[in-house]
């Protein structure tokens, strides 16, 4: 079961992104009973945030902060496919950078049943995946923590990421707009990702289908910068156009079933 704050964060995000949320939603969100959410949702309207209704919750308060252990809970199925995707582009003996953030955690825990690899992240779940395996090599860069994404970022982290040339840098985004733009929320996790991706033979961006919208204020890439774009959905027309034009590779599970990737 999830601590309190945790699951108050969790509750706060789904009602405010739907405007409503059901009971059974929320209970299998936090993993607790529906008993353990009225109550939550009772301390929360108390709280002037929400406003609890028989079945769920309605949003009442000014939009929270996502944290890292909200963003986890959110989009889990999605992130897990993303995930195994991911880790099929990976052989063995491979080196690679392993970005910040939920999906990629979701990554690492897919590649720490894998041999041989080289890793450095800025990922601290990443690294809680990794460490058991003996026959992988895994360097953490330190520096500060950034609650929202779970990253360690500041110059200790980027004189690490600098020292390396590797095979790929395996990077997420909070949205991605029309255009092409790729965004973050967080100013401070943007230099990490800029330094991997300059210094990696190959740049992979992990996403679920959510993040095709404007989610984000800080510019961290553009889609035509990376070499492969792996999502669980098959992204909007526009953004196929510009991976083709861009000679992006685009991975989805429907794509990996017909034997090939799509580029249109």
């Amino acid at each position: 079961m999830k601590r309190r704050a945790e699951r108050h964060e969790i509750i706060l995000e789904l009602v405010r992104a739907n405007g409503f949320a059901a009971i059974d939603e929320l209970a299998r969100a936090c993993d607790i009973s529906g008993q353990t959410v009225r109550r939550d949702l009772s301390e929360l309207e108390a709280q002037g945030l929400i406003q609890k209704y028989h079945g769920g919750a309605s949003w009442a308060g000014q939009a929270p902060k996502p944290s890292y252990a909200l963003r986890s809970a959110t989009h889990v199925e999605e992130k897990q496919i993303v995930a195994r995707l991911v880790a099929r582009l990976v052989n063995d003996d491979a080196s690679l950078y392993l970005a910040g953030g939920s999906t990629l955690a979701l990554v690492a825990k897919e590649l720490a049943a894998r041999n041989r690899l080289f890793i450095v992240t800025n990922n601290l779940q990443a690294g809680l995946a990794l460490y058991e395996n003996d026959t992988l090599r895994v360097m953490v860069a330190g520096g500060m923590i950034r609650s929202e994404s779970g990253s360690l970022t500041g110059e200790d982290t980027l004189k690490v990421i600098r020292r390396f040339m590797l095979d790929f840098a395996i990077i997420s985004a909070s949205g991605i707009t029309a255009d092409g733009t790729i965004l973050e929320r967080d100013q401070e996790v943007v230099a990490p990702i800029t330094e991997m991706s300059a210094t990696s033979r190959k740049v992979i961006l992990a996403i679920d289908g959510s993040k095709f919208s404007d989610v984000g204020t800080i510019k961290s890439g553009w889609i035509g910068d990376v070499d492969t774009l792996v999502c669980d959905v098959i992204p909007p027309a526009g953004i196929l156009r510009l991976c083709k034009e861009n000679n992006v590779t685009v991975v989805t599970p429907e794509a990996l079933s017909e034997g090939t990737a799509l580029t249109s």
